[in-house]
């Protein structure tokens, strides 16, 4: 793992942000930082002796991570096929999430656990408890404008507005991209 990336995965754990920007060039590692990070969020829910009741949620909701990105097979590819290898490669989630369902666009762990791929609507969201999300390449999104906003503006905020009436201030949306020219 690059230096800077785990200086920059040190920093987002430690720091308590509830959203980071990485902008980052091509094959600089922000995918795979991406996916690290996302699979720490899961590894410290599965810490919990109870999840839903530490976040406040009704028993038996599940406690979601979105990945999107400008297409539903980039979303489930690259940062949600990542977690995927990460987590069926560690001796960690095979002891502790041992049951975990994995299809192509969602992951099951136990203790109510759910990591899903959508792709660039906003909508796709809707419903879920997000504790955290990754928006993929957030600078290569289609330009189209809807209402005055471009599709991942309407993206970020219905993803920043589920963590945060869900979670207060806890969680964290990460927006990862290489840079564009538009």
């Amino acid at each position: 793992v690059f230096p800077e990336v785990v200086r920059s995965l040190e920093e987002l754990i430690r720091g308590g942000y509830p959203e980071a920007v990485v902008c980052w060039g091509i094959g600089s590692g922000k995918s795979y930082l991406a996916s690290i990070g996302l699979s720490y969020m899961i590894h410290s829910m599965l810490c919990l002796k109870d999840p839903q009741k530490t976040l406040g949620l009704a028993d038996g909701a599940a406690v979601t991570f979105v990945v999107a990105a400008p297409t539903a097979r980039h979303s489930r590819d690259i940062v949600y096929g990542q977690v995927g290898r990460l987590v069926k490669g560690s001796p960690w989630f095979s002891e502790h999430a041992a049951g975990m369902r994995m299809t192509a666009t969602e992951m099951e762990f136990p203790k109510g656990i759910l990591v899903t791929s959508g792709n660039s609507s906003a909508t796709f969201a809707t419903g879920y408890n997000v504790f955290g999300a990754v928006i993929d390449e957030a600078a290569w999104f289609p330009a189209n404008v809807e209402e005055g906003r471009e599709q991942v503006e309407e993206l970020y905020y219905a993803l920043r507005h589920r963590i945060a009436s869900r979670f207060a201030g806890r969680g964290l949306l990460l927006m990862i991209s290489s840079p564009a020219l538009h």
